[in-house]
């Protein structure tokens, strides 16, 4: 009896706290966020070279080349500090049932106070990429190390050309879109990276977000430099379902 109460509350418990969890990340807007990458890693190298894969394979296809946006790299890291704290990626926020619900990404987006022109094309607003494979390195300069790990991601996403599902791919190649936000966490006990990537049409980053920053060290430009209300223009792509086996 007292083994049998023990493993009930024990499953209570866990559920609970996958709840809290996933509730606190919901809510806490995006103070005290990290990538929580090693310090031997670069992260704006790592962010150029995934942005020179996109735009070689858009200049390729004759489209103009992606920027990134500070406030998409800032939501992208949190996401994937996120995943790497839980275990696991997805796109499930607090409260989502099925695989990716395009109101709760939304209503994410705004908890860390990021908003997006609403498009009368009847397109998405924004949208998430997620990936992970495997990484580990011990040397003084991993960046390299990294790049190399994260280009399976890349390679699965551009791979879909000639699938039947392709949002990843198309996602690359849209035409009408100039900016994207990336961000990465490594978990080296399980020897993991977990990867981001947020797109969006005309982001929204209200003044009063100025608390919003991400900790130094981690190359995770801060929402700070925003002043007034700034609109800059993002690119809104198709919904996807995750970059490795997802």
């Amino acid at each position: 009896m007292k083994k049998y109460f023990f493993l009930v509350l024990s499953t209570l418990f866990f559920v609970f706290a996958q709840t809290a969890f996933a509730a606190a990340a919901d809510a806490n807007s995006c103070l005290n966020i990290t990538t929580n990458l090693p310090k031997n890693v670069d992260m704006t190298k790592v962010r150029d070279a995934w942005l020179s894969w996109y735009n070689t394979a858009r200049a390729q296809n004759g489209l103009k080349p992606y920027v990134y946006n500070e406030a998409l790299n800032e939501t992208a890291a949190n996401w994937s500090f996120y995943s790497e704290k839980k275990g696991s990626i997805d796109h499930k926020r607090a409260g989502q049932k099925s695989y990716y619900d395009y109101k709760k990404v939304g209503a994410w987006f705004a908890s860390k106070g990021v908003t997006f022109a609403t498009r009368t094309s009847g397109n998405s607003d924004y949208v998430e990429n997620i990936g992970w494979d495997y990484y580990s390195c011990s040397k003084a300069d991993c960046t390299d190390d990294l790049i190399a790990s994260i280009k399976s991601t890349y390679n699965f996403f551009i791979g879909e050309k000639n699938k039947k599902y392709r949002a990843h791919y198309e996602s690359i190649m849209n035409k009408s879109y100039h900016e994207i936000g990336m961000g990465i966490a490594v978990d080296p006990a399980k020897k993991k990276y977990y990867l981001t990537v947020h797109y969006g049409t005309d982001v929204i980053v209200p003044k009063d977000n100025a608390a919003c920053t991400v900790p130094a060290g981690n190359a995770v430009p801060s929402l700070a430099s925003s002043t007034g209300n700034s609109v800059i223009s993002v690119p809104a792509l198709v919904d996807v379902q995750g970059a490795h086996k997802f």
